[in-house]
């Protein structure tokens, strides 16, 4: 659903979706999107990762990705990974300091000194800061570098001294190389660069400095096995990570997919269909909220009743048809002048509106009513179509008035129900009084 929807909205190139939630802004019950020209790029980008991972199988490996959906891997791995690889090369730095206690059984303290702490140890230094914000080749290069140091130092080192320590030292670094291709968190271009330099770190003091013997030989196949053979453990660990991002990002997808639903559902639950207004429901739903935020601070609260008049006559002469565009027009203009007041209006039933004001707008609430009633009076519904001009349509047309009952006070001082009931009291006295105006009742009129 994500897919068909987005992708009807963003491969226009002109706006985005977001999702119409409840709140002052009403609007007809279809609207259940809201457009604004405003980032583009970015929700264009939403879709089309959105699009590549809902298409894709989670066993396909990292190259056949599209590059929308590594793009979002990298966006959402590229911190983590630097956070590993920083902590990583912090346990290599202090195992490259622990290291010159070997070096001084070996009897070669001074040369390990002199090549840690000058070469190996600034390596780490200048990786640990470029990893704070690196990315692509700078990351790739402050982590294969100080390893490539690291055993090349310790090989050179293997090579400076006899018998057995020389043995260890070049196995330890092939080790080391096994261990960090299996434990970074690098891509395969990035561990077969690790694994190359890192064999040719081992070797070159090898031969460089023993030439071609039956024991040295040995040792380099040694480390050639250390440098290749994880690599496999490496492709088969991140096949299972990649297949795990993809999965996770599929299920946020279908939650996103499961909210949207639901707030949808919300609206329709609290929304007149006709006329884009609150349904009874949510306006009581909301009225509450409103009431009870208005006696904890202490506001005035205004309560408006409206009813059209003789809409019963007027749907007989003019049709059903017309009472209904007659009906979304008033819910239209209801919207419209209430949010500028942030208030709220529903359908109270058939033909009748409530709406209510809080706050600074509530004190105009005659004002804001008689604007409303004259507004009303000025609509012309015109029986086979639409709301037009009637200078530039002869057709039948009508018009109709409205009456309005308003309840204004504190609501520390009466309850939510009496609130309506004095507003329907007040209808009911404009009604008497003739029809087609406004009748307002204070906390003093009302007792």
């Amino acid at each position: 659903m994500r897919s068909r929807v987005w992708e009807k909205r963003f491969t226009q190139g002109r706006c985005r979706l977001q999702p119409f939630s409840p709140g002052p802004s009403r609007r007809r019950a279809g609207d259940y999107f809201q457009y604004s020209f405003y980032n583009v790029t970015m929700y264009r980008q939403a879709f089309l990762e959105t699009r590549a991972v809902d298409g894709l199988d989670e066993t396909a490996p990292f190259r056949n990705w599209a590059p929308e959906l590594k793009a979002r891997w990298r966006k959402l791995s590229s911190a983590r990974i630097n956070r590993e690889l920083r902590f990583l090369h912090a346990i290599g730095l202090a195992t490259c300091i622990a290291c010159l206690w070997f070096d001084a059984h070996a009897g070669i303290l001074g040369l390990g000194l002199s090549l840690r702490l000058g070469l190996v140890v600034p390596a780490y230094l200048v990786a640990m800061a470029l990893l704070r914000r690196g990315d692509g080749l700078t990351r790739t290069l402050a982590t294969v570098a100080p390893i490539t140091f690291f055993v090349g130092v310790s090989s050179y080192l293997g090579m400076s001294v006899q018998g057995i320590f020389a043995d260890r030292y070049v196995m330890a670094s092939a080790m080391l190389i096994a261990f960090c291709i299996v434990l970074l968190p690098l891509r395969l271009g990035a561990t077969l660069l690790l694994a190359a330099s890192g064999y040719a770190a081992i070797a070159i003091p090898v031969l460089a400095m023993s030439g071609i013997e039956v024991g040295k030989t040995d040792l380099l196949v040694f480390a050639l096995l250390c440098c290749t053979v994880p690599i496999a453990i490496k492709l088969r660990s991140d096949r299972l990570k990649d297949s795990n991002f993809v999965l996770t990002l599929k299920s946020r997808n279908a939650q996103d997919d499961l909210l949207a639903i639901n707030r949808r559902l919300e609206t329709l639950s609290s929304v007149d269909a006709l006329t884009g207004v609150l349904n009874r429901r949510g306006f009581e739903q909301r009225f509450a909220a409103a009431f009870e935020a208005a006696r904890e601070a202490d506001d005035v609260l205004a309560v408006m009743l409206l009813d059209l008049d003789n809409f019963k006559r007027f749907n007989d002469s003019h049709g059903h048809q017309a009472g209904d565009r007659c009906l979304i027009e008033v819910g239209r203009l209801l919207n419209s002048e209430l949010d500028s007041h942030a208030g709220f209006a529903g359908r109270y039933g058939g033909e009748e509106f409530i709406a209510a004001l809080v706050g600074e707008a509530s004190g105009e609430a005659e004002r804001i009513a008689n604007r409303i009633r004259t507004q009303i009076g000025q609509l012309v519904i015109v029986e086979d179509s639409g709301h037009v001009d009637p200078a530039d349509d002869k057709r039948p047309s009508a018009s109709i008035s409205v009456s309005v009952g308003v309840r204004i006070g504190s609501p520390r001082a009466t309850s939510r129900e009496r609130f309506v009931t004095d507003a329907d009291r007040a209808l009911y006295a404009a009604k008497d009084a003739g029809r087609n105006r406004v009748i307002v009742l204070t906390e003093e009129s009302s007792c």
